[in-house]
């Protein structure tokens, strides 16, 4: 009876110990690094791991950054290559892709960025190939050959007034003006010379105009050389809050009709299409030159460099062995004129 309760107290004693060694062995195993899970891993290698994968989620957000930074930094820098999608007319400096994007950056800051807005005579109305010889692309390939890297991107519309050339602006119509370096503005001319259409047709029909009616057309161009001030005025402030940086020149306007020798029959008047034209021109440019000192622009003389070129620089004709026309927009020689003030004006001011 002792003897088996002594076996009994034996075992249960065996039994404890081996459950106290079995304790040690897992608490060793646990200090060592050992997994308790089953993996295999050791806790040092476990930890490891998980630095590791934090650190390669880290890299990986800040590869997105930087890939993200740099992607902005092409957008801008490839300003004067992309296709913005406006419709304008792009001349002037090659498009070339290149592997490197270092170079790529390299030319792009380099290349002046020329705006053109304006008219007709800023889209070439009239030429056979506008795109090559209207004035601002003219002037854009002279600037690259005399070293000074330029792409010129054309905004002209035919028949644009003053007020619908504010509305583009403001209706954010042109795509690359914030990346301009250079802004030409050429405006004003369909908002003042209708009256001179007027005078043609009355004369042309025979008739002669009152001067009552002369009065009007008169009360009328009043009317229409102040509102383009206005809105002349309004667009230089568009355009700088638009771009801060970009200069801005701003042309007179030519005598359209300068070698033109047309009587015009107004009642109790002497008046010649050439002079009232020319009359009417000079008070256009005066708003010009007003308004570009006054807004910190540079004025682009048109006029002057019309006035003292012997050539016809203009479509219009009118007298014994000339076709008739009363076109006023200008030639290709009118435009290699034009080309020429412009690409003198952007020289000067870069």
């Amino acid at each position: 009876m002792i003897y088996r309760r002594r076996l009994i107290e034996l075992c249960m004693l065996c039994v404890v110990l081996c459950g106290m060694w079995m304790m040690a062995g897992c608490g060793a195993n646990d200090k060592n690094g050992y997994d308790a899970s089953g993996s295999g891993q050791t806790v040092a290698q476990e930890q490891a791991a998980e630095k590791t994968d934090s650190q390669q989620t880290e890299d990986h957000g800040s590869e997105k950054a930087d890939l993200g930074t740099e992607t902005k930094k092409d957008d801008v820098a490839e300003a004067a290559n992309i296709d913005d999608g406006s419709g304008n007319e792009l001349s002037g400096m090659d498009d070339k892709n290149s592997d490197d994007s270092s170079n790529q950056t390299e030319k792009d800051d380099r290349t002046m960025i020329y705006v053109a807005l304006g008219d007709s005579l800023t889209k070439g109305y009239g030429l056979a190939d506008a795109e090559k010889n209207r004035f601002s692309a003219v002037a854009a390939r002279k600037l690259n050959a005399a070293g000074i890297k330029c792409t010129e991107r054309n905004y002209g519309v035919n028949g644009l007034t003053s007020g619908e050339l504010l509305d583009m602006i403001n209706g954010g119509e042109i795509g690359m003006l914030d990346y301009a370096d250079v802004i030409t503005v050429d405006i004003g001319a369909n908002d003042v010379l209708h009256a001179s259409d007027n005078l043609i047709y009355t004369n042309l029909a025979g008739n002669v105009l009152s001067a009552d009616d002369y009065a009007a057309v008169c009360a009328d161009e009043e009317r229409s050389l102040a509102l383009c001030r206005e809105n002349t005025e309004a667009i230089i402030k568009a355009l700088r809050e638009k771009n801060d940086h970009a200069k801005i020149i701003m042309f007179t306007i030519y005598n359209p009709y300068r070698n033109v020798d047309l009587d015009l029959a107004v009642e109790g008047e002497t008046l010649t299409l050439a002079g009232f034209t020319d009359d009417l021109v000079k008070r256009l440019n005066e708003n010009i030159n007003d308004i570009a000192k006054a807004q910190g622009c540079v004025v682009g003389d048109w006029y002057t460099a019309f006035e003292i070129n012997p050539n016809n620089l203009v479509n219009a004709a009118y007298g014994e062995g000339v076709t008739t026309n009363f076109d006023i927009h200008p030639n290709k020689d009118g435009h290699a004129v034009m080309g020429e003030v412009c690409y003198q004006t952007i020289k000067n001011i870069s």
